[in-house]
């Protein structure tokens, strides 16, 4: 097998979508003057086509891009495969699941040759370097081997902070196209059933082998500068045609609020100097630092959509996050108001979650009148610290790639079962909920871009945001009433029930949405993304046209019993 110089590099990337992990790596090797190759790798019958892609011109090194537990069943098969086909290069991978497992992964996969340890941009091109000259690779910054992690990785690095991503194609929006970037790196929560907060703890303890002061006792935020951003940006809207950036920062905006206004206003600033006009973004913003001026300058700095956290356990300090509901909804409240829709996960069903605790999250979303709302169940990641806790309560079972636990009654373990199901079959794993979100965030950007939705339109669309969300609260209002009273149901009819209100409610906004497309000639894209997996970036497109106003709303009315009807209302 005669093998190149480069590195060929494997992940996760679904058609329309862009891996920002992927694109850092393969700018971060061409930087350094590396062949380098990108093949995206989306389900298990892409690997015998990939595993033949890359026997037929083998690189020296192949890179796994193993950014969570999902993708690495994945990419840890095509390892496997390529092992059997007598691949006799270095195969190496990374990303924050990686670093995380790495002792597990090479003591499972006899074929893995070495883990990246944090951000692969530092340390990537010296170990190819290091592979084609065969040297030393324990004696590599940042490369874990089966004989130890080597030397302390490179965590204060200026390298990745100085990359931009290599792109190839970019998605569609408005026909226009989208990106993801960042502002950003780390976090600074302390989260306990997070995998970047986890990923930070290990970072402190790196960066006292290296002698360093990590800056914050908590985490670390490393953040680029305006300029840099805004350059980026700049390019994009004028060479690539970009009109939506979506940032993927765990902390897209400074902590406290004062430095927060300084960096919307410089960026507002310098965006406008370099001529990027008509333009939005969206990004992840906290509720708790949220205030109306705050809000004013996201909306100048061009904000048409943010991932808005919120947190109804009873106990906001339980897992290292802080609660206050009403502060929360303020935030979701204040931000729909001056037109940038929220999409929050709620997490209903947790490890100490009771029927007391989930009713009271029910009773809470009762009360917000705005947002869009996305349940979902705490998972246990492998690394953090609610995965060691439960350990120690001998309530966890399964192995790095998929953990589960256990509840304290047979009441929760019902319930576990029947919130699966309502979330997967009767609301779509890609839901309708997001979907939903997702026009409106659309809707804010043609504003933005010179577009104007009619008010008929989002009106129609907020119609089936409240049926959509009081279908889902009385979903698990029954299904937890009767796991706690022991009822006796078939399953399937139960989900059925509200089977038949998700359908009605996806087919009429399904009208909607051809509605929009219609009137811009645009052929849109499903998204291959779940639930699980939020998407920072447009796959629907939608226009502005008055097309809406003949529209026929189909609504649901759900009694208690999880019964359905239709109601027929005529567009207002």
């Amino acid at each position: 097998m005669s093998l190149q110089s480069g590195i060929i590099l494997v992940g996760r990337q679904p058609a329309a979508h862009e891996n920002l992990a992927l694109q850092y790596l393969n700018g971060a090797a061409r930087n350094a003057g590396i062949d380098a190759r990108v093949l995206s790798m989306n389900g298990f019958n892409e690997i015998t086509v990939i595993a033949d892609e890359i026997m037929m011109n083998p690189s020296a090194v192949i890179g796994l891009s193993i950014t969570d537990a999902t993708c690495a069943v994945l990419l840890l098969s095509l390892g496997t495969t390529l092992a059997q086909r007598g691949y006799r290069g270095h195969i190496t991978c990374g990303g924050g699941w990686a670093t995380l497992q790495r002792r597990w992964l090479l003591e499972h996969y006899q074929w893995l040759d070495s883990v990246v340890r944090f951000d692969g941009e530092a340390v990537l091109p010296e170990l190819v370097a290091t592979v084609v000259r065969n040297g030393d690779l324990h004696q590599l910054a940042g490369v874990t081997t089966r004989n130890g992690d080597g030397r302390p990785a490179p965590v204060h690095a200026d390298v990745p902070m100085n990359t931009w991503p290599s792109r190839d194609a970019l998605p569609e929006i408005l026909n226009f196209h989208a990106a993801s970037l960042i502002a950003s790196r780390g976090c600074m929560g302390n989260c306990e059933y997070c995998g970047p907060a986890a990923l930070q703890r290990l970072e402190r303890e790196e960066a006292r082998k290296n002698n360093a002061v990590y800056p914050c006792h908590n985490g670390r935020v490393r953040r680029r500068t305006v300029d840099d951003i805004t350059d980026e940006m700049a390019y994009l809207y004028h060479k690539r045609d970009v009109r939506y950036f979506g940032f993927a920062d765990e902390h897209l905006l400074p902590t406290e609020e004062r430095a927060a206004h300084a960096f919307l206003d410089e960026l507002t600033q310098q965006l406008r100097r370099k001529k990027v006009r008509q333009y939005g973004f969206g990004g992840q913003i906290s509720a708790s630092q949220m205030t109306p001026s705050l809000c004013d300058a996201l909306v100048q700095a061009g904000m048409v959509r943010a991932h808005l956290g919120i947190d109804l356990i009873d106990d906001g300090n339980a897992f290292g996050r802080s609660g206050g509901v009403e502060k929360q909804f303020a935030a979701v409240r204040l931000l729909n108001a001056a037109g940038i829709p929220t999409i929050s996960n709620v997490l209903l069903l947790h490890p100490y979650a009771t029927a007391a605790s989930m009713q009271q999250v029910l009773r809470h979303l009762n009360t917000l009148d705005t947002g869009y709302v996305e349940f979902a169940q705490m998972q246990a990641f492998a690394g953090t610290a609610l995965t060691e806790k439960l350990r120690a309560e001998g309530r966890l079972f399964g192995n790095p790639l998929r953990y589960l636990y256990t509840f304290d009654t047979p009441a929760l373990s019902r319930f576990e079962q029947l919130f699966a199901s309502l979330r997967s079959d009767a609301f779509g794993r890609y839901s309708i909920m997001y979907r939903l979100h997702e026009m409106a965030y659309r809707m804010a950007l043609a504003k933005r871009v010179g577009l104007a939705p009619s008010t008929r339109c989002e009106q129609t669309l907020e119609r089936y945001r409240k049926a959509a969300l009081a279908l889902a609260l009385q979903a698990y209002a029954d299904a937890i009433r009767i796991c706690e009273n022991s009822e006796i149901i078939d399953r399937n009819v139960f989900v059925n029930a509200y089977r038949m209100g998700g359908k009605l409610l996806e087919n009429a906004f399904e009208k909607l949405e051809s509605d929009f497309h219609s009137n811009i000639a645009y052929v849109p894209k499903r998204s291959s993304f779940t639930v699980n997996a939020v998407p920072l970036l447009a796959l629907l497109a939608f226009s502005s046209a008055a097309a809406c106003q003949d529209v026929t709303d189909t609504l649901v009315d759900t009694d208690s019993t999880g019964d359905t009807t239709e109601k027929e209302s005529t567009a207002a």
